[in-house]
């Protein structure tokens, strides 16, 4: 990489997705603990800047176009990955409609603050489905056949919105508390102690 460009990328606006930010996720297949979270972005916001670094990468780390592989982008299309799930005789995930979708991993645990720059020391205040702006460090590994991916370097929540999962509705399902034998019919009565 020159040493003019910078070795991370904010990403357009997005909404958090399965985010491990004040506790690590437990590693894949017994690897180690990682912080992570998915980011889900509109379509309708570029990711030049991200792909641009990638490319950067990959044309550094291979500079003889004859012997460069090819990559996949660790960008996935939400609306793809609905199909998919739809495809397998899962349900789809509505918040994945019309969205890119990114993932990035830390072993450290990355600063999370508000937009004033104060830190946000409780996962109750950055849930799956807030907004926030995230910054990442796009990078290649070599094992495993090698790749793309990015490290988590830091999350600003930058707006509230209905968490995912929300759906359930605690007053449906419970409704005021009421005495358990209140309108219990007579005949029924009779036969508890």
């Amino acid at each position: 990489m020159p040493n003019n460009e910078k070795s991370w990328v904010k990403l357009p606006e997005g909404r958090l997705s399965f985010p491990k930010l004040f506790e690590p996720a437990p590693g894949f297949n017994g690897g180690e603990p990682k912080y992570e979270t998915e980011v889900l972005i509109p379509k309708s916001s570029p990711l030049n800047e991200l792909k641009s670094r990638f490319a950067a990468i990959v044309m550094e780390k291979f500079p003889d176009e004859t012997k460069r592989p090819v990559f996949q982008l660790p960008i996935k299309d939400g609306d793809s990955l609905n199909q998919a799930r739809v495809a397998a005789g899962k349900d789809p995930r509505p918040e994945l409609e019309g969205m890119n979708v990114v993932k990035a991993r830390s072993k450290q645990k990355p600063p999370v603050i508000d937009l004033q720059n104060r830190p946000i020391t409780s996962a109750e205040d950055a849930k799956g489905g807030f907004w926030a702006q995230v910054v990442v460090s796009p990078f290649y590994y070599s094992h495993v056949g090698g790749g793309l991916s990015m490290g988590l370097d830091a999350v600003q929540i930058t707006r509230k919105d209905t968490p995912f999962g929300s759906a359930f509705d605690l007053e449906d399902a419970f409704g005021p508390v009421q005495n358990q034998a209140d309108g219990m019919d007579p005949e029924l009565e009779g036969m508890f102690a």
